[in-house]
């Protein structure tokens, strides 16, 4: 039963659901959350991803969707963060 009078969820919904949770292949990842694999490989090597604990059957790096769209929200954050003090530094030589 859904919380929400009249929406029920699909099976695909639950699918997402559960998958964003579940340790998956990067290019499954990549599909389910529309972040590039280049772009998880990024994060993973700055620090801001952490893979799974566990490896697919290639012995690559597994992960998990809700982690990447967490640091996806964290990178967006930042970007904001950042042209926000690019803008009131401009502002500021304009003004002096």
């Amino acid at each position: 039963m859904s919380r929400c009078p009249g929406i029920e969820p699909t099976a695909d919904d639950l699918l997402t659901v559960v998958g964003l949770q579940r340790p998956l292949p990067i290019q499954w990842v990549a599909r389910m959350t529309g972040v590039s694999q280049a772009q998880i490989r990024q994060w993973k090597r700055r620090g801001h991803l952490a893979a799974a604990d566990e490896v697919d059957q290639h012995g690559r790096p597994m992960y998990r969707g809700i982690d990447v769209l967490r640091a996806q929200a964290a990178a967006e954050a930042n970007a904001a963060r950042t042209q926000a003090v690019s803008a009131a530094t401009r502002r500021e030589s304009v003004s002096a």
